[in-house]
């Protein structure tokens, strides 16, 4: 019967900022479901990236399950893509609807008997998708198309993909895959991964293919790209595509700065930090702020002039002017940051007109605010349009802000207004880090070295519109500005960057081609429409949502095919996918399974034995019971532990001999199951003579007890265990606390006897038998008489002797200041 899915409603929340790498993995609601084959392909092509990711799942379950697919992308790519293909290849592929709309198709198709999925972002970077259902036996492959721009610096290009399968499951996969095709206007150098061993060959156009293939193999790390490209001092790299000649063109400009700098290319800065040091600041945020704010002054450039405010209730100013830096400035900021703490309230309006205060009208000089907060203001003028409008007022220097928010109670409009009106951007990091400090580093780091200063892009004879962002960012060290937009008409231009560097100003020429038409490069435009609908969501965040900016944000998305807060992807099947519970199938295989064998569905192996087996009864004799010597813990502290219970002892040591032998079969038939396509599904009279022909046994397994019986529970070729009729298993280990209807339960089926080497069934039982006069009368009364008359006395004495020795101890002290008395109280008569 065809099995069918719906599929999938994803919502992507575009923030800032970069993700942490983890690996794709599939869970529901008993666990992790492991993937047992990755195809990826990845299109570079300068430096856009599309990865094209296949992921193959199996469900070896009797019953239906509904798992969720969990893949981390970065934050700022665009899923193009995604599709569900079942085991019989019928392929279910998304589209893009408004929230409520795709919410309805959900609803609709779980009224008409289909199965609904829902999908939303769990965390920034990460998107989780429910499928439908996986039946039982079935396969599902998933396909997750997205597209991003891949980091540059200094000349250097990096891709990195998610590949850390290991951290979430441990079978391994049976295939692994990566191809990736390199093209470049600029020259590519070299090709190589630090992460994994690649092939990688340079096509005569000037192409790089890479391949990476292994199988039987497990990923424990993430798969990581580098390439080299040969560049001029502004590298650039310029891309146009135009699908309809009626309609305006797409753009997309990159520019990277030189790889080599010396400190004459840096631009001289004045920058102030202010932190928060209010109250809520305290413990181990406040000591992750001060060691990244240290880590800002040690990486201040020899050219920069610097200041720095702290503030709570109060503001506290630093110094009252800029210093240069110097070693000995550097010591004393050390100084100061070191000794903030955190306490009071939170006077935002003080502390920035304090910092705007420290900037002078140098000529030559950029100009950079650093803001920290974790809360809102409370302290002072607090209205947030009071503050915003004395800041703007006041930054005639035009100081460029960044606003830095800690934890989830930072005022975002605030902050974001700050930031936009200012030339700057907003950065938030979650209070719940465990490494504030290095994000603040890494962000630090992207603006500590600025190399081009305001500037500005003539477009020559080209007529363009929308362009993003709408204000130029400074050229930073090691970053790279990307700028999109829409053309009217295909010319050839000549477009001229502009900008400052001490007052010098730099201009670099970009030869441009606007294409008249052309299907390449498709991709730019959906990287356009993404950056307006960016822009459009953080108008929206700073000034209020309204209806024409969302309007304007769906059509966006419905027309070129990415997700936002506001729409969906949603694909939906046709056909029901037979539905059976985890209680349905475990009803199903009681009702199916005969007193003689327990997987009477499983494949059948040659020579297994078909007739049936002899009922096996163990026969043990009642043991009389032991004396103990309880009375031995009144020598406390360490009579309990001189004490031990060797009987007790020497029983879990043959239990645990007994589960060294399961793990030993069962990691045997693991090996043979892998080897043949006729696998071991239960345990018989031939597995273990067949294991030990076989080489996967070094000889016949030798039992902890002469009684021990193994037997399976669930195929073993999938998720069965074997357990001893004896001792059970590690996960359900029998003992004196075990319910004997459990025991009894597990006893029934099919077992190998290991100490007679042969398959016993219908019911293994344990009778206890031989019980002399003597052990009866012992076992009743006499052995609970002869404990006490032992071992009260022994307790009594053993009380008494503790308290003494305690007393002799506690006294020590005592004595030796009363020494120490009369010793003094001598040399003064």
């Amino acid at each position: 019967m065809k099995k069918a899915f719906i599929f999938c409603i994803i919502t992507m929340l575009f923030v800032l900022g970069s993700m942490p790498a983890e690996a794709a993995y599939l869970v529901y609601q008993n666990g992790t479901l492991p993937m047992v084959r990755q195809k990826v392909k990845v299109d570079i092509n300068n430096q856009v990236a599309v990865t094209r990711l296949e992921m193959s799942f199996y469900n070896p379950n009797d019953y239906t399950i509904q798992p969720n697919i969990r893949f981390p992308i970065h934050e700022k790519a665009s899923v193009q893509q995604f599709s569900l293909t079942d085991s019989e290849g019928n392929v279910f592929a998304g589209t893009i609807e408004e929230s409520n709309k795709a919410t309805q198709v959900f609803n609709e198709a779980k009224a008409e008997g289909m199965m609904p999925a829902m999908a939303v972002q769990k965390q920034p970077g990460i998107f989780e998708t429910s499928i439908g259902a996986i039946g039982p036996k079935s396969h599902a492959t998933v396909m997750i198309e997205y597209s991003e721009i891949l980091t540059y610096s200094r000349g250097n290009v990096s891709y990195l993909l998610p590949f850390n399968v290991k951290q979430y499951q441990e079978p391994n996969l049976e295939t692994s895959a990566i191809s990736v095709t390199i093209t470049d206007q600029k020259e590519i150098s070299t090709v190589v991964s630090l992460s994994h061993d690649i092939y990688a060959e340079k096509a005569e156009n000037g192409t790089w293919n890479v391949v990476f293939e292994k199988n039987n193999y497990l990923p424990a790390g993430d798969f990581r790209l580098n390439y080299d490209v040969k560049a001029e001092a502004l590298a650039t790299n310029f891309l146009t595509t135009r699908p309809e000649a009626g309609q305006d063109g797409y753009f997309m400009l990159m520019l990277s700065p030189a790889e080599i700098i010396s400190a004459e290319d840096i631009a001289m800065r004045d920058i102030v930090f202010v932190v928060d040091t209010s109250g809520s600041m305290s413990g181990r945020k406040m000591e992750q702020t001060k060691r990244a704010f240290d880590f800002f002054v040690k990486r201040l450039n020899e050219n920069d002039r610097f200041g720095i405010v702290a503030f709570s209730s109060q503001v506290n100013t630093w110094m009252p002017e800029l210093l240069p830096v110097s070693d000995e400035n550097r010591k004393v900021a050390g100084a100061f940051i070191e000794m903030l703490y955190a306490s009071g309230g939170t006077n935002i309006y003080g502390s920035l007109q304090a910092a705007l205060k420290l900037f002078d009208q140098s000529e030559g000089r950029t100009r950079t605010l650093v803001f920290l907060t974790d809360g809102e203001a409370s302290t002072g003028i607090t209205d947030s349009n009071t503050i915003v409008r004395d800041f703007n007022a006041a930054n005639t220097a035009q100081v460029r802000t960044f606003t830095l928010g800690v934890g989830s109670s930072v005022n975002t409009v605030l902050l974001n207004k700050i930031a936009v009106e200012n030339r700057g951007e907003a950065l938030y990091l979650s209070e719940n880090s465990q490494n504030i400090d290095q994000e603040l580093m890494a962000f630090y780091e992207s603006i500590s070295t600025p190399l081009l200063v305001d500037l500005a892009l003539d477009w020559g004879n080209a007529e363009v519109s929308d362009v993003f962002p709408k204000t130029l960012p400074n050229i930073y060290q090691g970053t790279q500005l990307v700028i999109t937009g829409r053309y009217k008409k295909g010319v050839s231009a000549d477009i001229t960057l502009t900008g400052f560097l001490n007052t010098v100003k730099q201009s670099f020429p970009v030869k441009a081609v606007f294409a008249e038409e052309s299907n390449e490069n498709l991709f730019v435009s959906r990287f356009w429409a993404k950056a307006k609908a960016d822009d459009l969501m953080l108008q929206m965040q700073t000034y209020g949502q309204k209806p024409e900016l969302k309007d304007e944000v769906i059509a966006l998305s419905k027309k070129y095919q990415f997700a936002t807060p506001f729409t969906s992807f949603v694909a939906v099947s046709t056909t029901p996918v037979p539905q059976v519970s985890q209680q349905a199938a475990a009803r199903n295989n009681a009702r199916n399974e005969p007193s003689s064998a327990r997987n009477t569905s499983a494949m059948a192996r040659p020579g297994a034995s078909s007739g049936s087996a002899p009922t096996r009864t163990i026969v043990r004799r009642t043991e009389a019971k032991s004396l103990s010597l309880w009375g031995a813990t009144g020598f406390l502290p360490i009579g309990a532990l001189a004490v031990p219970n060797f009987r007790k002892a020497r029983q879990q040591a043959r239990g645990k001999a007994c589960f060294a032998n399961q793990r030993v079969l069962m990691g045997a038939i693991e090996m043979y199951n892998m080897d043949h396509n006729e696998m071991i599904t239960e345990m018989n009279d031939h597995v273990i003579d067949d294991l030990v022909q076989g080489k996967y046994l070094k000889a016949h397994i030798v039992p902890a007890e002469q009684d021990c019986c193994f037997g399976s529970t669930g195929p073993l070729n999938q998720d069965g265990v074997i357990i001893c009729a004896v001792h059970g298993c590690p996960d359900m280990p029998f003992d004196a606390n075990t319910d004997p209807a459990v025991k009894e339960q597990v006893r029934m089926g099919k077992f190998y006897d290991l100490g007679n080497g042969g398959v016993v069934s219908g019911h293994v039982e344990i009778r206890y038998e031989g019980e002399t006069w003597f052990t009866r009368i012992w076992n009743s009364w006499l052995a609970d008489v002869l404990n006490l008359l032992i071992n009260v006395p022994l307790f009594i004495i053993g009380l008494v002797f503790s308290l003494y020795l305690m007393y002799a101890i506690l006294s020590v002290p005592f004595k030796i200041i009363g020494g120490i008395i009369a010793l003094f109280s001598g040399k003064e008569s």
